[in-house]
């Protein structure tokens, strides 16, 4: 689904990932706001992390609801 279909922009959205190589890239693609969680493929101490600079990395998604 477009964010034109949703009505709303690019800067109102955040993508939230599990993998640097397709999901954070693809959000810093689009302009999404991005964060990165470690739970998944990603891991910490990647060299991609710092290259992508994701806007937030956490350690899992359970983060997000605290």
């Amino acid at each position: 689904m477009a964010l034109e279909t949703l009505g709303v922009g690019a800067g109102d959205c955040v993508i939230v990932g599990d993998r640097i190589e397709t999901d954070i890239e693809m959000g810093k693609r689009l302009g999404l706001a991005t964060v990165l969680v470690l739970s998944g493929i990603t891991r910490a101490g990647d060299p991609r992390i710092a290259e992508l600079a994701p806007d937030l990395v956490l350690p899992g998604i359970r983060s997000l609801l605290g």
